[in-house]
């Protein structure tokens, strides 16, 4: 008996990751992608010679040893991407600019500690703490039935902080706003007071706990690489191929509805895509997933306001790296409430990155390719407040009038090109809510058990990605596509073919 056909709906890292797992394992696997190539977020692209991530800044677990690093072998990728350590970053706020190594979570503590001596104690305390909760959360989800049910016997961390906020456990630890910012510059745009503590505590524990890496040949390599494994195992990814629809009979999905209005079979589907446009493509139908991960109640992410630019190689100072981090306000709910409002007028938090730092081969010679993303408001917000060409030029303005200030860089000055996505692009591009940059966020109430699960109320639909469990961020969006694909086969393998 041949193996089941599997409908993808998405060709981002969720989908890119299940597609080539199925495939491996021997599924017939069709992935469609409304853009005009795979990758989603994790993508790029080449300008005047020079080349750009679209947002993707790096990537973690990339050790020999992590299940990200595992998926990849499994899939006979690892040793054809070669993943360039990020070996510092700089981190710039009011009063202070932090040069500091990312090798692992330890060594950022104790760069820190260098810096801020007094406070010794209590980051020592704070790093503990933070581990002992990210090993046991990590530990939870392998434990048998009757260990979780001891679980404030067996998991005390999990039950003192699993529904704390982050700025709960600084405010625990630490009176000193640096020290608050400093320990916040994670991937989220959830202010510390919504961000979830056990987000943070896996973020240390596992994510990060090898450092920080850039993929030889930028992001888009990534991307790519995927793609060709899933055709490598036989698999089909369509793009420009949108689906609007989904057709069921009971409990099950019978097919995709397409917007050049052809419909397709499936005996499995695998969402790998924002799933509320598919909600509302089923009137009168409950909710995609069950009570009480009703879709309509999740809060989203704020989205990005992007700058790419190419510059001559001798615009940046001898001792730039890579990643650097820029926060112009120590209120980080103030700025929270600020990108609510849809406003950029207030503080920013900005990321520079330039890969031809690390790989020379991403700009001409003697130049360096240079993104420039700050955090912004979401795409209807954004556009509301900046609804014209006028408009995004004068912010465009000020915004490098003030990375200029803060950092000494005038990239105004320098630039020989700059080219410019805004949250409506984002949306446009990938098909993200409102260009949302990371989905649903990691919120206090939006993580965990609380997140949308990988199955669905229909027998033969699951779904992956930085909608659903276990988070957002490129590995957690790659390791979302690892377990539905688990899941999948699970299943398939109880009721054949669906």
């Amino acid at each position: 008996m041949s193996q089941p056909r599997v409908r993808i709906i998405g060709a981002g890292m969720a989908g890119l990751c299940a597609g080539a797992v199925l495939a491996s394992r021997g599924f017939q696997v069709h992935i469609l992608e409304k853009s005009e190539k795979p990758g989603g977020y994790v993508t790029g692209f080449w300008r005047h010679g020079h080349y750009f991530d679209a947002t993707g800044a790096f990537l973690a677990s990339c050790r020999p040893g992590s299940e990200f690093y595992g998926l990849l072998q499994e899939i006979g990728l690892a040793e054809a991407l070669r993943f360039l350590p990020i070996p510092k970053i700089r981190n710039v706020y009011p009063g202070l600019s932090l040069q500091l190594p990312y090798t692992s979570p330890q060594d950022y503590a104790e760069s820190l500690i260098e810096h801020f001596p007094e406070q010794a104690d209590a980051l020592e305390g704070y790093l503990e703490t933070t581990q002992r909760l990210g090993r046991e959360i990590l530990a939870f989800d392998r434990d048998p039935l009757w260990k979780r049910a001891l679980v404030p016997l067996t998991r005390p961390s999990l039950v003192r902080y699993g529904r704390l906020s982050h700025k709960a456990i600084l405010d625990r630890y630490f009176d000193d706003s640096l020290l608050h910012q400093a320990l916040s510059a994670l991937p989220t745009t959830v202010p510390p007071s919504r961000l979830s503590y056990p987000f943070v505590a896996v973020l240390w524990s596992k994510v990060l706990q090898d450092g920080v890496f850039y993929p030889q040949g930028g992001m888009l390599a990534l991307a790519e690489g995927l793609a060709d494994r899933v055709r490598h195992f036989g698999g089909r990814i369509d793009c420009s191929c949108a689906v609007r629809g989904l057709r069921f009979s009971g409990r099950r999905i019978s097919g995709l509805k397409l917007d050049d209005g052809r419909e397709l079979e499936a005996d499995w589907v695998l969402g790998a895509c924002n799933p509320l446009p598919l909600q509302e493509s089923l009137p009168g139908q409950p909710s995609l997933f069950r009570s009480p991960c009703n879709l309509h109640r999740y809060r989203l992410s704020f989205s990005a306001l992007l700058l790419y630019i190419g510059l001559p190689a001798a615009a940046l100072p001898a001792d730039w790296p890579y990643f650097v981090s820029v926060q112009t306000g120590s209120d980080l709910e103030q700025a929270a409430a600020d990108l609510a409002s849809g406003s950029l007028e207030g503080d920013l938090h900005a990321v520079l990155t330039t890969p031809s730092l690390l790989d020379p081969q991403l700009a001409p010679p003697g130049r360096h390719s240079l993104k420039l993303l700050v955090h912004a408001p979401r795409a209807g917000d954004f556009t509301r407040c900046y609804p014209d060409k006028a408009d995004l030029d004068r912010l465009q303005a000020g915004i490098l009038d003030r990375i200029k200030s803060w950092t000494g860089l005038d990239l105004a000055e320098q630039a020989a090109f700059i080219e410019r996505a805004t949250p409506e692009t984002l949306r446009k591009r990938t098909g993200n809510e409102d260009g949302a940059m990371y989905g649903f966020d990691a919120e206090i109430d939006q993580v965990g058990p609380s997140r949308p699960p990988q199955s669905t109320r229909f027998k033969n639909l699951l779904w992956a990605g930085h909608y659903v469990r276990p988070a957002h961020g490129i590995v957690g969006s790659a390791l979302s596509g690892l377990f539905a694909a688990n899941l999948l086969e699970r299943r398939a393998g109880r009721s054949g073919s669906g």
